[in-house]
């Protein structure tokens, strides 16, 4: 059983916000600080300390007091006033000016409305998180893989009230991955929030489970990488409770989705997801640390599918192509079987390869490299209705060949089971059946494939 590896991000420690930018001294666009151009200290261009140029004290040369000429007094009048009207002049340019420059500032810089989301990159837990380290493979997204998602998402619906895009979970190629590496390790999860009695019951609380079926639900949910930015409702764990935020999760994050292709986890700090809420917020408003090819047209919002996975395709995370793999936290491969059922019975899944030797609970795994890595027993009477899954995978180099995959009813609980099986081959889907099976020690349809 995986365990929660040390180390990571410490409780609680919120992301660090950058400084903030482009804050222009306080003044007028284009005012230096004392005055404005051209201005000397103490007076209007051209006025000397003292008086104006010409003038000597006590009067203007040459004029003598007398009949026709107005008093000293009259023309010092006179000059104040136009002195008034040109100092009027002055400022009301200048005012003109500081209008034309802030009414240019309004319209570059258009006002935003609605409260900020929170931004959470790839290597941040965010504040307050579930759990403080998980295991979590690392995995970057190639150009490659990042041109294949923003073809899809350039077919996608824009919301017009978030600018976001719009998509359904079920949606092909809406999630990446790699065929011989899970994103997360879902197990190791389950251990610690059943060993945490008070986040245990805070994180089932979020997605509306009982905590006593915290493992079920987590072991039914396939990990995954975001190929784009996404928006979710993200929930920390603080004072005792889940604390929930608006949150859009850098692409390359590793989730957990559930059958309608909904994200329900972030794997790094096991915080519990469910969609976002969208009225009241805007992504053109962000906090936290935003990364540089952030986009608000770019961020998806996942809605759940009306039809269930029967297989997810991914985009390969390397090459961009797509490929199919079962559901569930079972591991991928070459060769991947998948078995899914609800109900109480003990359902068995069987795999006989080219060789003639045959995987199951009783055997594994084989010397061509076949394995059971899920196997899951009920029980009758547990009240354990799933649904549940068991996987047998061949990581690499499975043997060429015809193989055999088949289901087998262990103990039926006396209740007939309906049952789904998927078998991918190289990333193709080449068996995918249902059935029912109504007694115990019952053996379903044989079905038939190829490895090249």
């Amino acid at each position: 059983m995986p365990t929660m590896p040390a180390g990571g991000a410490q409780q609680g420690q919120p992301p660090s916000y950058p400084p903030n930018q482009g804050q222009p001294p306080t003044g007028y666009p284009g005012q230096p600080q004392g005055g404005y151009p051209g201005q000397p200290p103490g007076g209007y261009p051209g006025q000397p300390q003292g008086g104006y140029g010409g003038q000597p004290p006590g009067g203007y040369p040459g004029q003598p007091f007398g009949a026709g000429s107005p008093p000293p007094n009259k023309k010092r009048g006179l000059l104040i006033a136009l002195l008034v009207l040109l100092v009027a002049a002055m400022l009301g340019a200048a005012g003109a000016l500081v209008i034309v420059l802030n009414n240019d500032d309004n319209d570059s810089d258009p006002e935003i409305t609605g409260d900020p989301v929170t931004l959470e990159p790839v290597e941040s837990p965010g504040a307050s998180p579930f759990v403080t380290g998980s295991a979590v493979a690392t995995t970057e997204l190639s150009s490659a893989a990042v041109d294949a998602a923003n073809a899809i998402s350039a077919d996608l619906e824009v919301d017009d009230e978030t600018d976001g895009r719009i998509a359904t979970g079920t949606e092909p190629g809406l999630y990446g991955g790699t065929m011989d590496e899970q994103a997360c390790d879902p197990f190791a999860l389950a251990d610690f929030l059943e060993g945490d009695q008070a986040k245990g019951a805070a994180w089932a609380g979020v997605l509306g489970i009982p905590p006593a079926d915290i493992r079920t639900y987590i072991e039914n949910l396939t990990p995954v990488l975001l190929t784009t930015d996404t928006w979710v409702t993200n929930h920390g764990f603080e004072n005792g409770e889940a604390t929930s935020f608006q949150s859009v999760m850098q692409a390359g994050t590793a989730v957990l989705i559930d059958e309608h292709g909904v994200p329900r986890v972030r794997c790094f700090c096991g915080n519990p997801l469910v969609e976002p809420e969208t009225e009241d917020y805007t992504l053109h408003a962000t906090e936290g640390e935003k990364w540089d090819d952030y986009e608000p047209t770019n961020v998806r919002l996942v809605k759940g599918g009306d039809q269930t996975l029967e297989t997810v395709t991914l985009i390969d995370a390397e090459s961009g192509e797509q490929f199919d793999r079962g559901l569930g936290p079972g591991q991928t491969g070459t060769v991947q079987a998948t078995l899914r059922w609800s109900g109480t019975a003990d359902m068995d899944l069987h795999v006989i390869d080219s060789n003639g030797e045959e995987i199951y609970f009783l055997d594994h795994p084989s010397s061509s490299g076949g394995d059971l890595d899920l196997d899951t027993i009920p029980g009758c009477g547990s009240g354990d209705t799933g649904p549940h899954t068991e996987n047998i995978f061949w990581e690499q180099d499975a043997p060429p060949g015809e193989y055999t995959v088949f289901v087998y009813d262990y103990t039926s609980c006396d209740e007939p089971t309906e049952y789904s099986l998927q078998v991918v081959v190289g990333g193709s889907t080449v068996v995918s059946e249902t059935g029912t099976i109504a007694e115990s020690q019952t053996e379903g349809p044989r079905y038939k494939f190829q490895v090249y």
